[in-house]
């Protein structure tokens, strides 16, 4: 059962999907972009190129990937790559259906079934979720502000944040069901010149690869409920307090 908070220090949500297959973007994009288009009306085309670099021959040119990307005025954006497909939210508001308002995992699964119409997908080569929490302090973070709010990954009292040089740490763990989770602290400056750290970033990207359609929502949970435990354990209550819990999914 999650909390949903009020004021979430949530700043991004992605969903992403590796496949096998090579898509061909120009044959079916269009049928896809009919099924989304009520949802993401909004649609660009981009190009990337890029160059592979040898000393002897010079630089090869790498045959471009086509992305597609459809999004709307929630500014979530669904992109389409040859082997990929993913889903990001600049506004998270539950993992369930809370009340009127459609969660993370509904618009998950309201996608796929959209770009499975088009490209049914034999299997997923790998499927994961990653949440970014962002939080502001008005002042330099000192380590006694950062402990009011969040349970240290490392010995804060030999290595006091104002005495941190490096500004990202980072564990990886395995977890049940093949599942694996990477934690990530990244202190930012927002004033370089002064190098005092102003803003905090708790990542977490939660993974399973070689996942089978049938048990792809069963696995997705798994995700979840992965980063969820591990926030859960990495907050103190007077961050939920301050994130103020309206209700539960």
């Amino acid at each position: 059962m999650d909390n949903i908070y009020e004021k979430s220090i949530l700043h991004e949500v992605i969903f992403e999907a590796r496949y096998p297959l090579k898509l061909n973007l120009k044959k079916n994009i269009g049928d896809f972009q009919e099924l989304l288009q009520d949802l993401y009306p909004y649609v660009k085309k981009e190009i990337q190129q890029q160059f592979l670099i040898n000393p002897e021959i010079g630089a090869k040119t790498v045959e471009p990937e086509t992305i597609w990307r459809f999004s709307n005025d929630e500014q979530d954006e669904v992109s389409i790559f040859s082997s990929k497909i993913t889903l990001k939210l600049s506004i998270y508001h539950s993992w369930e259906d809370h009340q009127s308002i459609k969660g993370f995992k509904s618009k998950i699964l309201e996608v796929l079934h959209s770009f499975k119409q088009i490209w049914p997908i034999p299997r997923y080569d790998r499927i994961g979720l990653r949440y970014i929490n962002k939080k502001e302090f008005p002042v330099p973070l000192a380590s006694s502000t950062f402990e009011e709010l969040f349970i240290p990954i490392f010995n804060i009292e030999k290595y006091p944040v104002e005495d941190l040089v490096e500004n990202q740490i980072r564990i990886r763990k395995n977890c049940p069901s093949e599942s694996i989770i990477t934690i990530q602290y990244v202190f930012q400056y927002n004033n370089p010149e002064k190098s005092q750290f102003c803003s905090f970033y708790l990542d977490f990207d939660s993974f399973i690869i070689k996942v089978q359609p049938d048990i792809f929502e069963e696995k997705l949970e798994i995700l979840h409920v992965n980063i969820i435990k591990e926030f859960e354990s990495l907050i103190t209550d007077k961050l939920r307090k301050e994130m103020n819990i309206i209700g539960r999914t």
